[in-house]
Order: structure tokens, then C-alpha cells, then sequence
């Protein structure tokens, strides 16, 4: 159908079944739905009953009876209807309930391209902060609504070295919740960025009927130097065996570039194969413990916050690397853990997190994992791991929020004057911001609380516009 789509130019949907409950979702790069239409009766697919996986493809699931409502409209400007009505379930009735809906065009035009808004072009960025990348509002020339936003960092401009990939839909509905419900689909927290690197960004933006704008120019910026520790991991890439590492579990490996027909290394001439493609094990683990007492008044204070990742690959994609962190009192008691975050991809893969250091902490141990989803070998690989500790607390840089006018006077003049009206916007507003608007010489007609005031002067002496942007 992706074919279909992509030869004839024409928006597509495939209706399944088979698994007991709705979904619906969309091809990333095509014109065209996916759509669940169980269940008409039967045993429903419970949340929690059977194993279950988010697609990042899907927008909405749910757990439920019901039917789909197909509406095909032809002429000269074609479009179908979907809609999802509900039953409900067994312990929740529901009588032909509207829970879900689309409308797929014929002929639709995309979104305006958008701009880099932040960081700025050639502008120099703490890699110590997380980075609220923000592109400028969004805009449809047709009116369809907001549908995804993909935001791509990269270390060439020409993008065959991407370190960040993130397709944020406008929902995101599983097992009861929305995990999208907070995104306005124009910022995106970032922080994977190292020191003293290069970087360049863009992001593009998808209306509901699902087109694409185009790319944004690219916007290239430099991150300075990192005020954080150095890498407190020793032998972070394999290249002395498997010194400082505790195997613990099936095998924990360091193998030369090809070994046993394993992945090249990332750097240098080894890397880490844990679970084992030499000694095949289901299932491999390994640690190393790092004393971090030196920073333990940081830590007492909650003001320490641990930086860890590295790169991770399989083969092909079909086994799962996964790494995690945990912290240790002084008596070798494990008093929290950090979730397990894992990739699966062919090519080395960055994935870096931070983690705010419990109290108490005297040690952190650093865990790799590998675990075996098909074939007899566990490609599970590891290269160029780090941990760091930040006492300095950088927090989330945040664009500036400009205030522009756009100028309406009657004079045709381009200073306003007593009587004229002017509408003055925050050009990068961030969700969930309060929006606190003063103005001297003149009154706010409309939009306190928002992004976008309607001002109309009633002084013709120097009037000003004050707005605090506060994330609560």
C-alpha cells in the first residue's frame, strides 16, 4: 500500500484485524493509515492481559468493542471520513461513541516550511544543559491541524551522521494514557549533546491529513567545553579486555572489529559483546562500580546529577543492548535504579541520559545488558561509554521569547499611534508557560494568560510592552 501510495501520488488505508482491540496509526513517510478495526465480539485484547508493544507508527489503542464508519466522498476535491464507534467493554458501556476520527484529502497542501528558531544559527551551547530545540509556529495553508513534528540533529550537514531522531505525533493514547497530551510539537528537550562538538538541526513539520512540509534550512551551532566531570569510566570501550567489569550473568565479552562475526568497533580496535556472540548465552550482564564519594556534598544537597550513555548496536536490529544505572549507599545497598534504556539498530546508535543522584549515594554501578530476541548468537554491542557527574545544575536553556509587532495603524505610518491597534506575539511559546503581559500608555483588549495580546494605544506619548514567559 506504501508503494501504491508513493507510485500513484494517492493517500491509501489498510483496515486489519486479528489482534482484539483498536489502533490507528500512520506510515511515516507515506500517505497512508493503518487502521484496527476489531472487535466486533469476542475476547478483547485487555491492557496488561497479553504482550504488548507501543508502535511508534500508532497515535491510539483501545481496548474496546466497536466498528469503523467509512465515508468516501468523490467530485473534483475527494476525501474519505474515518470513525471509530464504540461499544465499549465489559466494564465500561459505551452506545456508538465517537472516540476517534480522521479525514485523509486527495489533494492537500503541506505545512509551511518551518525555521530554526533555537539554539540560534552559529550560536556556542553549554552541553552541560538540556536544550530546548524550538522551531516557529506552525502554519497550514489549507487550515488542517498540527500532526507531527520530526526534529533531527546531526554532526555533517549532510546528515549521514544523526545522533538524535525523534517523530513526535500529536497523540500518542496507550493503555489509557497520552503521553503526547503536554507536546505543542514545537519544542523538543534535548540532552545528548558532548562537548566541543559541531552540530547541525533541522525539523520539519506534518498536518493531520498527513503531508510533510519540507526540511527547514539547517542550523548549525557549537557546544563549548563541558564543565562537568571527566568520564569516570575506566576501559569504557573494551580495549583492555574486560578489566574493571564483573561479569554477572551468561557472558560478557570483549571482541576485536569482526570477531566471531561480531560489529567493528565504534572507536579504537575492540568493543563490548555482552550476552555473547562467541559464548552464545539468551542473556549476558556486566558491571563496573564507581566510587563517587568525592562529590558527596553535592550529592547530600540533591545538587549532583549523573550524565551516562555511550553507543549502542546490534545486528540488524534483532537483538536488544540495554544499560542502566545503580546507586549504592556506603554499606553496598542498592537504594534506586535508573530505567533500562536500550536501542536496537545495526549502526552505532547515541544514546545518552541524566539522572539526579539519590542522597546516601556512595557508589553508582554501571550495568550493560544483552538480550537475545532471535537467531543463536546475542549481538548485543557496547562501545565508548561514559559517566559524569554535574554539580553546576545548568538546567534547560530556553529560547528567548521575542516580542514582534505587527503594526496596524491607520495612518499608514509605521509608528503607531493613540487610538491605533497592534498585535504583539511571543514568536516561541513553550508549553505549559504562563504568559504575564503589561503594557504602559495603551490597554490589553484581548490574550492575556496566552502567547499573542491585542494592544490598543490610548497614550501618544512612549508606550511599552512587558511579557514574562514563566515555565512553572
Amino acid at each position: 500500500m506504501e508503494t501504491f501510495t508513493a507510485d500513484c501520488g494517492k493517500p491509501s488505508v489498510h483496515f486489519y484485524g486479528h489482534t482484539h482491540a483498536y489502533s490507528r496509526g500512520h506510515s511515516k513517510e507515506h500517505e497512508h493509515v493503518m487502521m484496527n478495526v476489531a472487535t466486533g465480539g469476542g475476547n478483547i485484547d485487555y491492557w496488561g492481559e497479553f504482550a504488548q508493544t507501543d508502535y511508534p507508527e500508532h497515535i491510539i489503542s483501545q481496548d474496546d468493542y466497536g466498528f469503523i464508519w467509512a465515508e468516501i466522498h468523490a467530485g473534483t476535491d475527494p476525501y474519505f471520513i474515518l470513525k471509530r464507534l464504540s461499544r465499549g467493554n465489559e466494564n465500561q458501556d459505551r452506545d456508538n461513541e465517537l472516540r476517534d476520527t480522521l479525514r485523509i484529502k486527495r489533494y492537500n497542501l503541506p505545512p509551511t516550511t518551518p525555521t530554526c528558531a533555537f539554539p540560534e544559527p552559529n550560536s556556542s551551547i553549554s552541553p552541560d544543559c538540556i536544550v530546548l530545540f524550538t522551531a516557529n509556529p506552525y502554519n497550514d495553508p489549507d487550515n488542517d491541524p498540527h500532526g507531527a513534528t520530526q526534529w533531527q540533529i546531526a554532526t555533517d550537514a549532510a546528515f549521514a551522521t544523526i545522533v538524535y531522531d525523534e517523530w513526535r505525533q500529536y497523540k500518542n493514547e496507550y493503555n489509557n494514557t497520552d503521553s503526547q497530551a503536554n507536546d505543542n510539537l514545537l519544542n523538543e528537550a534535548v540532552g545528548i549533546l558532548q562537548p566541543n562538538t559541531t552540530y547541525y538541526w533541522r525539523v520539519r513539520y506534518r498536518d493531520r491529513a498527513l503531508a510533510w512540509s519540507a526540511w527547514s534550512s539547517t542550523a548549525v551551532f557549537q557546544t563549548t567545553a563541558s564543565l562537568a566531570s571527566d568520564n569516570l569510566l575506566l576501559n569504557n570501550g573494551a580495549e583492555n579486555g574486560t578489566s574493571n567489569w564483573t561479569e554477572t550473568a551468561g557472558s560478557f565479552e570483549s571482541i576485536t572489529s569482526g570477531q566471531c562475526a561480531g560489529n567493528n568497533a565504534r572507536s579504537g580496535a575492540r568493543l563490548f559483546a555482552v550476552g555473547g556472540v562467541c559464548e552464545d548465552n539468551a542473556y549476558g550482564e556486566g558491571y563496573q562500580d564507581i566510587d563517587i564519594s568525592t562529590y558527596a556534598s553535592a550529592i547530600a544537597n540533591g545538587t549532583a546529577t549523573a550524565k551516562f550513555g555511550g553507543y549502542l548496536s546490534d545486528y540488524q536490529g534483532s537483538d536488544r543492548p540495554e544499560f542502566r544505572l545503580s546507586f549504592l549507599n556506603a554499606a553496598n545497598n542498592i537504594i534506586a535504579n535508573t530505567p533500562n534504556y536500550g536501542y536496537k539498530s545495526g549502526s552505532w546508535t547515541l544514546l545518552a541520559q541524566n539522572a539526579t543522584i539519590p542522597t546516601n549515594t556512595a557508589k553508582i554501578r554501571f550495568i550493560l545488558m544483552g538480550t537475545r530476541e532471535s537467531g543463536s548468537d546475542n549481538d548485543s554491542y557496547f562501545d565508548d561509554m561514559y559517566l559524569r557527574i554535574d554539580t553546576l545544575n545548568c538546567g534547560v536553556l530556553y529560547p528567548t521569547c521575542a516580542v514582534a509587532p505587527d503594526i496596524n495603524t491607520p495612518s499608514g505610518g509605521d509608528t503607531p499611534c493613540s487610538g491605533d491597534i497592534q498585535t504583539f506575539t511571543c514568536t516561541t511559546p513553550i508549553a505549559g508557560s504562563i504568559y504575564q503581559w503589561s503594557v504602559a500608555g495603551g490597554t490589553i483588549l484581548s490574550g492575556q494568560n496566552t502567547p499573542q495580546i491585542t494592544v490598543q494605544w490610548t497614550d501618544n506619548a512612549i508606550g511599552t510592552v512587558h511579557l514574562e514567559q514563566i515555565q512553572p
